[in-house]
């Protein structure tokens, strides 16, 4: 484990923690978040066991999270849900080498708000660690790509409610997902029926008799 010294005097210093058994990728990732929030403080651990310690001994609640589920001692959504329960607020963004539409699919069925690939070009993984860094969702555009305009039953289920003008939080409590899952099925929504709105989601929808 190891962090930055303290530079921002004015206010409470933003944090970040990289979780990732490869020193490469903590140090990417290190420098990435620097070139964004050169103030903000980074911190690291190789492994599961020092990422708890970590998140529960610093003193500085974290602010942003980026984790890789597969740890030298240990795997998977276990990895992400143990990160989860310790940082309370945080945004929480996997980097994986691993890609496929179910895992995820799995890791937004949690509270995480980012999936970043490890393989992604340097611009492209800037413009993720920025979107991180500022709270919000972010997924490859080509990840979330569907054939067609076939929509599962809750991506039909939150396309009635954004119809309706529910805004997402009360999309997830009335359909019981997470704000980061809710987000998920949205910009998927967005990209399938070509939107750069939700009004252009439900505009489109609605030509498409799909409401």
């Amino acid at each position: 484990m190891d962090s930055d010294r303290f530079v921002n005097s004015d206010c409470r210093q933003r944090q970040a923690v990289i979780i990732d058994d490869h020193v490469m990728i903590i140090d990417s990732l290190r420098a990435l978040i620097k070139s964004v929030d050169p103030f903000m403080r980074v911190l690291s651990a190789t492994s599961l066991a020092d990422a708890v310690l970590l998140l529960r001994s610093n003193l500085v609640a974290s602010d942003v999270v980026f984790v890789d589920l597969t740890l030298r001692d240990s795997a998977g959504l276990a990895t992400l849900n143990a990160v989860l329960s310790h940082s309370p607020g945080a945004t929480v963004a996997v980097v994986s080498g691993t890609t496929n539409e179910q895992l995820i699919r799995e890791v937004f069925a949690t509270d995480a708000s980012a999936f970043i690939p490890k393989d992604l070009d340097a611009p492209t993984l800037q413009q993720a660690v920025r979107a991180v860094l500022e709270s919000n969702f972010w997924c490859p555009a080509g990840v979330l790509d569907r054939p067609g305009l076939e929509l599962s039953e809750q991506q039909r289920a939150v396309l009635a409610l954004l119809y309706d003008g529910l805004p997402n939080k009360a999309i997830a409590r009335k359909l019981d997902l997470s704000l980061s899952g809710v987000k998920y099925h949205v910009t998927a929504l967005m990209q399938s029926l070509q939107a750069r709105t939700r009004g252009e989601v439900a505009a489109n929808a609605r030509r498409l008799g799909l409401l």
